[in-house]
């Protein structure tokens, strides 16, 4: 019998809903289409230092959604929060963004974002500009700027990316082993669950991210727990796609009307 997955609250996004994983994956694809090869994204290990990517002609990205229905104030607010944790990471980091940026020169810094519904967040991307220059940085332009985008900014690539996205055409068994590293979860609970859902890499990176929330060797079982939460976050990939799909269809249709 098939495990009971509960459809998480997602934010409802122009496009469907998303969280912030499912959003940045998004973005990620648009933008490595976009910009065709000259994109290079910034893993998160063992940190983005405020960048998710930057392109060799100096814009850099960051995204950002919500991971759940939120108020115009709320969004606003972990938006504002969002560009004033990153931007400080640019000056925290300054040694290992000189590496990594290798000469490109900072023109923007780019909040993607799927809505930005109040002036405020610009008011506040401006407040941050003259602060970001004082540090002196060697990767930082004299015109830089920081600026916060909404979906629309990638209306020619989201369809590209939802064809790329598709979570639920994905079975099959797991192509590598999951790593338990001591959390006592039992070999059945996980045989069973690979058994119900397709499994795709999605699925075991939330084996691998869930797991290293527990103690390890403390003898207790923490099977209900981790599968809980694996349940979520698959809800997710598979909620997102295919309810984006029909939203992603209804506004190419109202585009081309």
């Amino acid at each position: 019998m098939s495990r009971e997955i509960n459809l998480p609250m997602l934010y409802q996004t122009p496009i469907g809903p998303h969280d912030g994983d499912s959003w940045e994956r998004l973005c990620q694809v648009c933008l490595k289409s976009k910009y065709n090869g000259n994109y290079i994204e910034v893993p998160a290990s063992p940190g983005d230092y405020g960048l998710d990517g930057f392109t060799l002609q100096g814009d850099a990205y960051q995204c950002y959604c919500p991971e759940r229905e939120c108020s115009d104030d709320d969004l606003y607010n972990s938006q504002r929060d969002k560009v004033t944790r990153d931007i400080q990471k640019l000056n925290k980091y300054k040694n290992e963004l000189t590496q990594l940026l290798n000469g490109v020169k900072l023109k923007r810094w780019y909040l993607l974002t799927p809505k930005v519904r109040t002036n405020d967040i610009i008011f506040h991307c401006n407040s941050k500009v003259a602060e970001v220059k004082s540090w002196n940085l060697p990767f930082i332009d004299t015109d830089f700027n920081i600026v916060a985008l909404n979906y629309e900014y990638l209306a020619n690539e989201i369809p590209i990316a939802y064809s790329i996205l598709d979570y639920t055409k994905q079975p099959g068994e797991l192509s590598k082993r999951i790593e338990l590293n001591g959390v006592n979860i039992s070999s059945e609970e996980i045989a069973k669950y690979k058994s119900d859902l397709n499994n795709t890499e999605q699925t075991q990176n939330a084996f691998r991210k869930h797991l290293a929330r527990y103690p390890k060797n403390d003898g207790k079982d923490y099977s209900d727990r981790v599968l809980g939460q694996v349940d979520r976050t698959v809800s997710n990939l598979l909620v997102s796609t295919i309810t984006t799909r029909i939203h992603t269809l209804v506004f190419w249709m109202h585009l081309i009307r």
